[in-house]
């Protein structure tokens, strides 16, 4: 192959990284005027997807160097409470050990800290996870490296079950 080929700005290049190590468990509950759900959880499961242009070493960017990232963004989340520290509903506070969440309706849940994870979203919707997802893996990754390797996108896909997914995606 030609080595002006490789590198042709016009031939992108996309990238789609599935694995079971992708997934994490969490437990939620979605709360906006008017309406609280009953508290549940759902076992999410990840997948990425970057395009870009195939550079001199062969690759658009190391599969090991964005599975690494997306690995420890779903670890991050594993086996906790989603808080969404953005809500207009629910009144989040620090209360010793626990984080108490005062709904809409008066209900109050009390949950250990070490249980629970504080996101920067206003709803523990799979939209705003999936958002959430994306802007983390981003920050871990390096926008910079991504432009450095010539990365014009980056898509990430969040299902909560097998029929349901929320697909939040990028132009770098």
């Amino acid at each position: 192959m030609k080595k002006d080929t490789v590198n042709s700005e016009n031939n992108t290049t996309e990238l789609i990284i599935e694995s079971p190590s992708f997934s994490f468990n969490c437990a939620h509950f979605i709360a906006y005027k008017g309406f609280k759900e009953t508290l549940h959880g759902h076992n999410y499961n990840v997948s990425l997807k970057v395009k870009g242009y195939v550079q001199e070493d062969g690759y658009v960017v190391d599969f090991s160097i964005l599975k690494e990232k997306v690995r420890n963004v779903c670890n991050q989340l594993d086996h906790h409470f989603i808080v969404p520290v953005y809500s207009d509903v629910l009144k989040i506070e620090d209360e010793n050990k626990n984080i108490k969440i005062t709904c809409e309706d008066n209900s109050v849940y009390s949950f250990p800290q070490y249980d629970c994870i504080k996101l920067p979203i206003m709803h523990s919707s799979t939209e705003e996870i999936a958002q959430y997802i994306l802007n983390k893996i981003i920050e871990e990754i390096d926008i910079s490296f991504l432009i450095k390797r010539k990365v014009n996108y980056i898509e990430i896909s969040v299902s909560e079950a097998p029929t349901q997914r929320a697909l939040v995606h990028k132009n770098i």
